[in-house]
């Protein structure tokens, strides 16, 4: 049922739930802003406060997305694609005959990356459970 819902409405609910869980558990909180300083991106104590919200709050979109993206057509999914950023490798190694590896950090939408790249070239995907 919750794959149904629209995804701007699943990631309100995931920004309130990052702020949840950020409440409720210590060690979510700690290791999201220990990681976030040793990053070095933020550039400033202000810098670090305006990531460290957005963090939050993405983190819980990661979640709520995941029926999104697991239980609907492609199509639908695909839809979502708006940009593919180092497209011009793909497309290099696949004219060259090469495999091409993807490693894909657990961050944003990252089954529509296999799922996307499927619609267009075979792909096989490994998973080992955590």
């Amino acid at each position: 049922m919750l794959g149904a819902l629209p995804l701007g409405l699943m990631h309100l609910l995931g920004s309130a739930l990052g702020w949840v869980a950020c409440a409720v558990d210590p060690v979510f909180r700690r290791r999201l802003e220990e990681n976030l300083a040793r990053s070095g991106v933020a550039g400033s104590p202000q810098g670090l406060a305006r990531l460290r919200r957005r963090a939050i709050a993405e983190c819980g979109k990661t979640a709520t997305e995941l029926p999104f993206f697991w239980f609907r057509p492609l199509d639908s999914m695909l839809r979502h694609v708006r940009v593919v950023r180092g497209r011009q490798w793909i497309d290099e190694a696949s004219a060259r005959g090469k495999g091409i590896l993807f490693l894909t950090p657990h961050l944003g939408a990252f089954e529509l990356t296999a799922q996307w790249y499927g619609f267009h070239a075979p792909i096989t995907v490994m998973y080992r459970q955590p």
